[in-house]
C-alpha cells in the first residue's frame, strides 16, 4: 500500500521498488501524478479516498490469488524501468540538450 499526501512526487521510487518485489500495489492519492500512473501501468489499484483504500486492502488480504496475480503483473511491469534504461534515457537527454 502506497499512500501519498499533499506533496507532489514526480517519480516514485518506493512504488517501483514495491512493484519489483512483486507486491500487489494499492495506491492512494488525492490526484496521482501522471508519472506514477505510468509506472503502475494498470498493474495495481488506484484509490482516491481513504475508505476505498482500506476496503481494497482488506479485499486483497482475503483474496491471496488476486493479490498474487497483481504482484506478478507489477513485477513484470517494473522490469521496464531498469537502471540501464533510465541511465540511457538521461544520457540521451543531456546529449540532446548539449547539441542544441
Amino acid at each position: 500500500a502506497d499512500m501519498h499526501g499533499t506533496f507532489v512526487e514526480t517519480f516514485s521510487l518506493c512504488l517501483l521498488e514495491a512493484m519489483a518485489a512483486g507486491l500487489a500495489i494499492v495506491l492512494y492519492s488525492k490526484g496521482p501524478q501522471g508519472s506514477m500512473l505510468e509506472i503502475l501501468g494498470g498493474t495495481g489499484i488506484v484509490c482516491n479516498n481513504p475508505t476505498t483504500f482500506k476496503s481494497v486492502i482488506i479485499e486483497l488480504l482475503r483474496d491471496p490469488e488476486r493479490k498474487r496475480e497483481l504482484g506478478e503483473k507489477a513485477k513484470a511491469r517494473a522490469k521496464y524501468y531498469s537502471i540501464k534504461k533510465m541511465n540511457d534515457a538521461y544520457n540521451q537527454l543531456f546529449k540532446d540538450v548539449l547539441e542544441k
